[in-house]
């Protein structure tokens, strides 16, 4: 998670990452009854609301590029933390098997200590 300054209180609405499986990484959790989200499947230049600023797909590759990365990971106030984990324990899965996780680790379950994953550079 973030680091929160003490002064800060968040809403915690999104919790976006980026991955460029994202894909298969949805695919392979909805396998698994959890089901991650695209919050902005497109980026804000070619939105109907900016239309009127001219701007096309291509002016700005790197948000081209990223929109086509992103998902959100659940993220709701009812969210249980026995849910966070199967989260992140199916996430640990997905990286483990393609040999992408930094610290090999089990996953975590709700009464242990954390799994380690990291997500590919």
């Amino acid at each position: 998670m973030p680091l929160v300054p003490e002064f800060a209180e968040p809403a915690w609405h999104l919790f976006v990452v980026r991955h460029p499986q994202r894909d298969v990484i949805m695919a392979q959790l909805a396998e698994r009854q959890i089901f991650l989200n695209i919050s902005y499947p497109w980026p804000i230049h070619i939105m109907t609301g900016y239309r009127h600023l001219g701007y096309k797909e291509g002016d700005f590759p790197v948000a081209d590029a990223h929109v086509k990365e992103i998902l959100c990971l659940p993220m709701f106030p009812e969210l249980t933390e026995e849910e966070v984990h199967r989260v992140a324990d199916a996430l640990w899965a997905f990286f483990a098997e393609k040999g992408q996780v930094a610290i090999a680790q089990a996953p975590r379950s709700p009464d242990a200590v954390s799994g380690a994953m990291a997500l590919p550079a």
